[in-house]
């Protein structure tokens, strides 16, 4: 079809205003389509708590986790669980502040002579530690909690009881600062007997030259803290009169952190390097104490059941604690026979006598 030069003249006019038109619906279009994305955008948009939850679900499957044994911490799939180590570190007035305790993995305190506490700390992560103590002798029964951890003991001498048990008992890895002085030193800081210390790096070399390895300890149950907004706004106190005033214990709970920190005398348990003493989970463990000696030196209970009082989470747990033999571990469980489980982190036992004064 052959077209007039008069039509081709009028198409030509009318290309702008087509193209104009065109221009103009596909803008349309396009706007429409933004707008729609921005409103889906905005109504799929993640909570901050959803995108933490994603960060971590991202950070995980970069580096596989797996369970610590000793706390229950998640760490990196190729990180190897430290050796265990167990330290007497003394409470007596003169000894305090002390080194180290805020480091540890696990604490048990419990009394000796005098109306005074000592701690047994176990030390099993892989984090350096320069300076731990003041370290003092040995007691029979943190030769039995220490066995638990196939751990290696660190301390200064020991009472009577104590020094028989490891002589007759090769099963009990000893580090004596009588006999193996090298992986200790004594500051210049403080009077004796209260002046001897170690460190993480000291005590495993011994671990090293003792060629311990492959320690057998049972592990807890272990459970992520229960989230900020189920915490309870308003705990009491943990009361603990061991003694006198000057050996009470407090610990305090933080509902943002789920933490308890430790005081002491009503004053806040810092360490010489003024850290804060504080646990994810704290333990009453009641039992037998009696005196056995003119000293006052003490036989406590280790082996068999008692009560037990739980706190974590900021709530209560009444129940039992069980320890068949020396080598397994101390279980605690709820009033319906369940093991407790742990949040991940520090856990601090107390070791009381079955009369002790408590309040909570």
């Amino acid at each position: 079809m052959k077209l007039s030069v008069k039509t081709k003249k009028f198409i030509l006019k009318l290309f702008p205003i087509i193209g104009a038109f065109l221009f103009g619906a596909i803008v349309a279009v396009l706007v429409f389509q933004i707008i729609d994305i921005e409103k889906d955008q905005k109504i799929n948009k993640p909570t901050n708590q959803q995108i933490k939850k994603l960060v971590k679900q991202e950070s995980e499957k970069e580096t596989p986790k797996k369970v610590r044994a000793i706390d229950g911490v998640l760490i990196d799939e190729s990180e190897e669980d430290a050796y265990p180590m167990a330290v007497t570190i003394e409470n007596n007035e003169k000894a305090r502040p002390q080194s180290g305790l805020d480091q540890a993995n696990l604490v048990i305190e419990a009394p000796v002579e005098g109306g005074i506490t000592r701690f047994l700390a176990i030390f099993a992560d892989n984090q350096e530690v320069k300076s731990i103590g003041p370290i003092r002798s040995a007691r029979s029964y943190f030769l039995d909690w220490a066995q638990e951890f196939d751990a290696l003991y660190s301390h200064v001498g020991g009472s009577p009881e104590a020094l028989k048990t490891i002589k007759n008992n090769y099963q009990i890895y000893n580090l004596n600062q009588y006999f193996q002085s090298k992986y200790y030193w004594r500051s210049s800081k403080r009077n004796r007997p209260h002046n001897v210390y170690s460190s993480k790096e000291l005590l495993s070399q011994a671990v090293v030259d003792m060629k311990l390895k492959d320690p057998e300890l049972g592990i807890w149950k272990f459970k992520d803290d229960l989230v900020l907004e189920e915490r309870p706004e308003i705990t009491e106190d943990i009361v603990i009169d061991f003694s006198t005033y000057i050996n009470q214990v407090e610990w305090r709970y933080l509902k943002e952190s789920n933490e308890y920190l430790r005081y002491q005398a009503g004053k806040p348990h810092l360490t010489a390097e003024e850290g804060q003493i504080k646990a994810k989970n704290i333990v009453i463990q009641k039992t037998s104490i009696v005196s056995i000696d003119q000293e006052d030196r003490k036989k406590i209970k280790t082996i068999g059941s008692n009560k037990a009082i739980i706190f974590l989470d900021g709530k209560t747990i009444e129940g039992t604690w069980e320890k068949p033999s020396i080598k397994k571990r101390t279980r605690f469980y709820d009033k319906n026979g369940s093991e407790i489980e742990f949040n991940r982190g520090t856990t601090w036992i107390e070791v009381v006598g079955n009369s002790v004064d408590l309040r909570y």
